[in-house]
């Protein structure tokens, strides 16, 4: 029997967008656009939870901290998406922690000149005032060594329960979510939709989502468009990211703030849901092919943030309680690609700094396979990356 969100058309299944990808950007489309009637099939190459791509793990951090008015806006909106989230998902995803941006002062002026503009409070501090600030009965968590810039609105996400969420929502809405149906091609149709081709047959669409995260270079994606755009190459790494325990864990009262060390390399932080704290380097992973990442730790990288985090951060005890890694999938201005070509939407490039943008990011997509038209996309095929600096997309 056929699902109730499919139906056959001349031998092929039929649906008004299929959705390549579910990841968090893939389940917040296929929600969005289950939500507004239309008849979606989502195809993941893998199994539901797995840990292959970007979007697994406990915690991500959410924060307004970018020095361009377009992040900026989208964090806005993305922070009220996350409450639409949770409320229909009756379900608790955020923690309110604080952050702390710390660096190279003309960064963090720019960061707090564009979060003042769009309302939102920052409270700028000398390295000894953040010191003294952020400290336990044990002593200072941080040793700065620049002015930090504190962001009291700032929260930490459970990334891991957002999918959960994200894919219940879109399936209690009729769309048909697939496990281990990888995609091998699309063919576009005369007079309009696509043929999309999968391991377990095809199906015949009128929009394709394409969301598949490091995935989103596979040659039959840029065969599919043709002459219509061109998906520009990403860069694909692989980023160790380590666990550390609390010598005296922070009170609820009194939460431990994320954090971004603006530095060569930039390091970020963040507390977990189960007491440990999480960090790593931003964008000092090796390209990798995603089909054959690597089975062993990167002990440069690891003997460098342990020697970071044995300087910088006296609130831990030094020694990593576990690790992983995650995918780093993007394009060298750290811009996101959201464009239409034709019956296709690309949505690509979140990696490393996307995920708090999940639920506008899947309200854009949706709008884009709707056939909205998004005037002076920032994120469209073929833009200057010189219009916007890559400064402060961390």
């Amino acid at each position: 029997m056929d699902s109730p969100s499919t139906a056959r058309h001349d031998g092929d299944e039929r649906a008004d967008v299929v959705i390549v990808g579910c990841g968090a950007a893939g389940l917040a489309t296929a929600r969005e656009l289950a939500g507004r009637g239309r008849v979606v099939i989502g195809l993941d190459r893998f199994e539901h939870g797995h840990t292959r791509g970007s979007s697994h793990g406990t915690e991500r951090i959410v924060r307004m901290a970018y020095a361009d008015p377009i992040h900026v806006a989208m964090a806005v909106a993305a922070l009220e998406g996350w409450r639409r989230l949770e409320h229909d998902a009756d379900t608790t995803l955020l923690t309110l922690t604080g952050g702390l941006d710390a660096g190279a002062s003309g960064e963090l002026d720019a960061i707090a000149a564009q979060i003042a503009a769009a309302g939102i409070a920052t409270e700028r501090l000398t390295a000894e005032e953040a010191t003294a600030r952020f400290a336990g009965q044990g002593g200072p968590w941080f040793r700065f060594e620049t002015e930090v810039l504190y962001q009291p609105r700032t929260w930490t996400v459970n990334a891991d329960r957002s999918l959960v969420a994200l894919r219940a929502l879109a399936e209690r809405s009729g769309a048909d979510i697939r496990a281990g149906s990888a995609v091998t091609g699309l063919d576009l149709v005369d007079g309009g939709g696509v043929i999309v081709r999968h391991r377990g047959g095809t199906i015949r669409t009128d929009r394709c989502v394409v969301t598949a995260g490091a995935w989103g270079g596979d040659p039959w994606i840029a065969a599919a468009l043709g002459e219509l755009a061109t998906v520009p190459p990403m860069r694909v790494t692989q980023e160790l990211v380590a666990f550390f325990e609390f010598r005296e864990r922070p009170s609820p009262g009194a939460p431990f703030p994320t954090f971004i060390i603006r530095e060569d390399p930039a390091v970020y932080g963040l507390p977990t849901p189960d007491g440990l704290l999480k960090v790593g380097e931003h964008h000092t992973g090796a390209v990798i092919d995603p089909d054959a990442p690597s089975d062993s730790l990167d002990s440069a990288t690891r003997d460098r943030l342990l020697a970071w985090v044995r300087t910088r951060l006296p609130a831990v005890v030094p020694t990593m309680v576990g690790s992983t890694t995650c995918l780093y999938a993007g394009y060298p201005d750290d811009m996101f690609l959201m464009d239409r070509a034709g019956p296709v939407v690309i949505g690509l490039g979140f990696s490393g700094h996307g995920f708090k943008f999940v639920p506008e990011i899947g309200r854009r997509l949706a709008d884009l396979a709707d056939g909205v038209d998004w005037p002076h996309n920032p994120f469209a095929f073929g833009r200057d990356p010189l219009d916007i600096g890559a400064s402060g997309h961390r």
